[in-house]
């Protein structure tokens, strides 16, 4: 039994931590627990007025996946905080950042597909 992998599923719509295979130590414990993540929904799509969603990777969509826009013309690309860059993530808990969003000059993204005004973000 020593040095086995503990081979297991996780329940519709979870998926198994990446690159966690629990073993079978030579004092009879296993290294780590098993754990299950929940799979994202498709991310909504940005109306297409203002802008195309990009998705990086397939359904089922997994911690490793991602999405941006491409902001239409003089519509740009907004972050709601400064850190984790012009995409967002897939989380563990089966939700997505919602970090980004596309806003015209002056406005700055606020969340759920919302733009509010920033002053300081007009030249």
């Amino acid at each position: 039994m020593f040095d086995k992998v503990l081979a297991y599923e996780c329940h519709s719509g979870y998926y198994p931590r990446p690159n966690n295979e629990p073993k079978c130590g030579v004092d009879g414990k296993w290294s780590s627990k098993p754990e299950c993540y929940k799979h994202c929904e498709e991310p909504t799509p940005y109306n297409p007025d203002y802008a195309r969603t990009i998705i990086y990777g397939k359904a089922p969509y997994t911690e490793s996946s991602s999405y941006t826009f491409e902001c239409n013309k003089n519509i740009f690309l907004s972050l709601k905080s400064k850190g984790g860059g012009y995409i967002n993530n897939c989380q563990t808990d089966g939700k997505w950042t919602d970090r980004i969003g596309c806003c015209f000059v002056c406005y700055r993204y606020s969340g759920d597909y919302d733009c509010s005004f920033s002053k300081s973000d007009c030249w």
